[in-house]
């Protein structure tokens, strides 16, 4: 029987289309599988995610549990459906086996707790946060969302926001105490990525944070006439008051008693900006 050179074309057409369509199926499915790490992996995620801006989700739990695979499942379609915002990449989450964890381990994850679920969220060279228990699909999405500097929530924000010139004006006015505010703007890749850092250090060492959104309130910020910016953090490498000044973002000033006494120009880690929280004052050694 001789085939008609229609259908063998069209047979040859669908081989090829089948064979394009495998790597992308491979690939699809590949970032719906979560990966089983051991617990002293965590720390080189923290490692490699300190060379750039990254993020991942780990979640313990015992593997033996009936539900395991369906859960790790679920855990990496939440995490895969945020990207990262400079490479469009799906993010990733890890998987620790429960009854993998040394007591040491376990302490250190659960602390006095008898649960045995966690979810740890690693990225910027830091580990975010733990956070031990069950956690409904709507409280996940959030954590992760705000973790990977996609959207942070009022629930997960630690900092203070400003809204208006009165505010930053008398806060800079006080005579006893350093203020920290971030000067930046919501569609800023940087200050995103540094809202993650300060968000969890405001967190941690219950310090005040503030953020003041420049674009938003662009005419508050002209208001703020009586504070001079040091040349270091400008474009134009003179000094300037605040409201005739050229900066990139995240801006970070330091005030005193109406004055700039530090500054941190654009993006830093975890490490660094606690250094500088402790010269400053904000946080005792």
């Amino acid at each position: 029987m001789v085939m008609k050179k229609g259908v063998v074309k069209a047979i040859i057409i669908g081989l090829i289309v089948i064979a394009l369509f495998i790597p992308v199926v491979m690939e699809m499915y590949a970032n719906r599988k979560i990966a089983t790490i051991p617990y002293s992996d965590v720390s080189k995620l923290v490692e490699s995610s300190s060379e750039g801006y990254d993020f991942t989700l780990v979640y313990v739990s015992p593997d033996s549990d009936e539900n395991a695979e369906a859960n790790k499942e679920a855990v990496q379609e939440i995490v895969a459906s945020y990207k990262h915002r400079s490479t469009s990449e799906p993010f990733v989450a890890n998987f620790v086996d429960y009854d993998s964890l040394t007591d040491d381990e376990k302490r250190e994850i659960f602390g006095d707790s008898e649960e045995k679920v966690a979810y740890i969220t690693v990225g910027n060279g830091s580990k975010l946060r733990t956070v031990v228990g069950s956690l409904s699909t709507n409280k996940l999405k959030e954590i992760v969302s705000a973790d990977s500097a996609n959207d942070m929530s009022e629930d997960m924000t630690n900092f203070k926001k400003l809204t208006t010139a009165s505010e930053y004006k008398k806060l800079i006015k006080d005579k006893k105490k350093v203020t920290m505010a971030v000067l930046g703007t919501e569609k800023c890749f940087y200050c995103n990525q540094f809202k993650v850092i300060y968000n969890k250090v405001a967190r941690d060492y219950q310090v005040d944070i503030y953020y003041l959104d420049i674009l938003t309130y662009e005419k508050e910020v002209e208001k703020i006439d009586n504070l001079i910016v040091p040349g270091e953090c400008l474009t134009t490498k003179k000094d300037s008051k605040l409201s005739e000044a050229e900066f990139g973002t995240p801006l970070t000033l330091f005030t005193k008693n109406g004055k700039v006494i530090d500054y941190i120009n654009g993006y830093v880690g975890e490490t660094e900006l606690v250094t500088k929280l402790k010269t400053v004052g904000l946080i005792k050694e």
